[in-house]
């Protein structure tokens, strides 16, 4: 259930050590009105990342679902 993943993924974190080890190109994204994860966060494991990079989507949320689709796909495409 959905509270047994949170908990496991709050125990067994990513620190900077894991992610400096990770060597393919990894691209972040963050939306600017997200109340889970901070902007600053995500930025900040994104530079630690060998091929790491993030961006910030205006006005759009934490979950996926209900994020604009084609705001999502001009920031990838951005990545590509």
């Amino acid at each position: 259930d959905t509270q047994q993943i949170l908990k496991h993924i709050g125990q067994n974190a990513l620190d900077e050590t894991h992610l400096q080890k990770i060597q393919i190109p990894v691209y972040m994204c963050v939306g600017s009105t997200d109340t889970l994860v901070t902007q600053e966060e995500t930025v900040r494991a994104s530079k630690q990342i060998v091929h790491g990079n993030s961006s910030i989507l205006e006005n759009q949320p934490h979950i996926l679902e209900k994020m604009d689709g084609g705001v999502v796909g001009e920031s990838m495409k951005s990545f590509i």
